[in-house]
This record gives C-alpha cells, structure tokens and sequence, in this order.
C-alpha cells in the first residue's frame, strides 16, 4: 500500500507552528508543533485515521526537513 501525505504551513509564530496535511484521498487534519521542543498536538485528524497513523508520518517528515534545512518548511510531503 503506498502513502502519500501533503503537507502546508497554516501559520507560524515565535511558539508554534501548525500545518494542514492530506493524506490522498482523504480530508485534511491538522497538526501543531511546538517550537522550543517539538512536541506535537493534533488539532484534527484526518479522515479515516486511526491511530495517529498520518499525523505521526506527517510529524516526522517536518521533522526531517527542520533537521536538514533549521527552519520550519512552507511545504513538505511524506511518501512511501
């Protein structure tokens, strides 16, 4: 089964950061990072999700981009 999640920055400031994600085919959820620790809140979850199943993918790929580049990206995706 493949996955595909698209990611989008709702808004940031100097505390929080919250993304909308799409897992294909389903509707939006929506997710809140903590900047001084990266903790994360879900706000919504996406249609169908179990588990944290995409919030927690979704999560993890912001992750990566903010280890990579040091900042919060505008757009990321997460795919397998």
């Amino acid at each position: 089964m493949a996955i595909y999640i698209e990611i989008n920055k709702k808004y940031e400031d100097k505390q929080v950061v919250i993304y909308i994600y799409s897992p294909s085919g389903k509707r939006s959820g929506e997710l809140l990072i903590h900047k001084h620790n990266f903790e994360l809140c879900s706000i919504l979850s996406a249609e169908g999700e179990e588990d944290d199943f995409y919030v927690l993918r979704a999560w993890s790929a912001i992750r990566k981009y903010y280890s990579r580049d040091g900042q919060f990206p505008e757009t990321a995706c997460y795919a397998a």
